[in-house]
């Protein structure tokens, strides 16, 4: 089953003029922090540490700006889903994207990645294998991902018809219930969630929840104790 909330761009740009540094990817990582904290909280369930969530990187270079297919390393940053404040969320978030970022640096992302695809497919088949039979007996390293497609900001036409919004798709692993995507089109960005009736059985009341966490945030002011820190902003990703 999948769902999903529009939000616009100005908003978003909003959040980040109020909080000096922040992506548009910090912001929607704080949302789908806020929306676990929001849902988890509902059903007593809401655990003391964050929660951890997988998102894409690019590893993409000047030297291979004209070279095809997608580049991309995996960080692991949590989501803020223990603390009850939007502004204490997105700070937070901020911080694990600066630290999670400089870790893949500091390794070597790419390196990391050309291994990975150098690796032999019936050996990577079998740890495939092998990782979703132990899925049910371990606490997983992440507990949702987040991926983003940018798309265009300006209306398109098919044969005349006009498309009115876009919709993410994403694979749900073994034991993962919830998976997002990020999309944007024609000054919208588009929250989507794919999720696994047995593991999430009310996706819509997560949507809900997914709204709720972005007013917050609209709402939300930086805190007085708070070091805004220089960024590279990035573009409307």
């Amino acid at each position: 089953m999948f769902d999903g909330r529009e939000f616009a761009l100005s908003d978003i740009k909003q959040i980040r003029s109020s909080f000096s540094g922040a992506t548009v990817y910090d912001v929607m990582l704080a949302v789908v922090g806020g929306s676990l904290h929001k849902y988890l909280k509902a059903k007593k369930d809401l655990p003391e540490k964050t929660l951890k969530i997988r998102a894409p990187i690019s590893v993409r270079d000047e030297n291979d700006k004209d070279s095809a297919g997608n580049q991309v390393a995996m960080m692991i940053v949590g989501g803020g889903t223990h603390l009850d404040s939007a502004a204490e969320r997105l700070e937070f978030v901020m911080a694990e994207t600066q630290r999670s970022k400089a870790m893949n640096e500091a390794i070597g992302a790419k390196t990391l990645m050309e291994i990975s695809g150098a690796m032999p497919a019936g050996l990577t088949a079998a740890g495939t294998k092998m990782m979703a039979g132990l899925a049910d007996r371990f606490k997983p390293p992440v507990n949702t991902v987040l991926t983003n497609v940018p798309g265009p900001n300006f209306r398109m036409y098919f044969s005349g018809a006009e498309l009115v919004k876009s919709f993410g798709m994403g694979i749900l692993a073994e034991g993962q219930g919830l998976f997002h995507v990020v999309t944007s089109y024609n000054g919208n960005v588009i929250l989507t969630l794919l999720a696994d009736r047995d593991i999430l059985p009310d996706p819509e009341f997560y949507a809900e929840c997914m709204q709720e966490s972005f007013d917050d945030l609209l709402k939300a002011q930086p805190l007085k104790n708070s070091t805004p820190k220089k960024r590279k902003q990035a573009s409307a990703n």
